[in-house]
């Protein structure tokens, strides 16, 4: 395993981990301001490890479809996530079916 220490080289690999994360994770709704994209990666790589864990925890939660990590960013995505479902119930059962 690499250093862990502040200013090991485990710190640069997992700095790059997270831009790599960021940058991939936000890219197709940043993609038109790239600037963002960046910004955002140097700011998450400014973060304590226990915060990027947790982050990219949310993050993989997210982008596995587990609706409540999304919840966890954001006071808004939970209402938005509460609509989306609401509207999905809405839905016939055999539509649904027909979707996938």
């Amino acid at each position: 395993m690499g250093e862990t220490k502040k200013g090991g080289w485990g710190d640069e690999l997992m700095d790059n981990m997270v831009e790599y994360v960021a940058n991939h994770f936000f890219y197709s709704s940043l993609k038109k301001n790239s600037g963002t994209i960046e910004e955002l990666a140097k700011e998450i790589s400014k973060m304590e490890q226990d915060k990027i864990c947790e982050l990219l925890c949310i993050l993989g939660g997210i982008i596995s479809g587990h609706i409540e990590y999304s919840e966890k960013l954001s006071p808004d995505l939970e209402a938005l996530n509460k609509k989306w479902a609401s509207n999905m119930n809405k839905i016939p059962k055999s539509e649904k079916e027909d979707l996938k």
